[in-house]
């Protein structure tokens, strides 16, 4: 009984800190996904739609998703076109609350080019 009351809280620390990385990784592989779609979007229609149709492409597929741990804003993300491709970057910071590492606040940024389809 005593070597379980040692070992459970580590064991119980290490399952939680998975859960929590699997979180911010689904969260991850969506917050990239919904970045390629917003450039991939900016790219087929061009600086006509500008950039706020984009943000908001960006913000619905993130909704889409069910992200956990990120929350998209409109100020995070930023939209520009070059005269041969289109560029759609997410900075944001996000909050780790995990059980020693409640003040945590990691950066997480992606940045997605596609060429223009004429």
């Amino acid at each position: 009984m005593l070597e379980f009351a040692l070992v459970v809280p580590f064991l119980l620390m290490i399952l939680f800190a998975t859960v929590s990385f699997g979180l911010f990784f689904h969260d991850y592989l969506f917050f990239t996904q919904a970045v390629r779609d917003g450039s991939r979007y900016a790219a087929i229609n061009g600086p006509a739609i500008g950039s706020a149709a984009v943000v908001n492409r960006v913000i619905q597929i993130s909704g889409n998703a069910r992200l956990y741990l990120l929350q998209p804003l409109a100020a995070d993300i930023s939209v520009s076109w070059t005269g041969d491709s289109a560029i759609v970057s997410w900075t944001t910071h996000m909050q780790v609350n995990m059980l020693f590492l409640s003040d945590l606040n990691l950066p997480v940024s992606y940045r997605a080019e596609m060429p223009r389809e004429q």
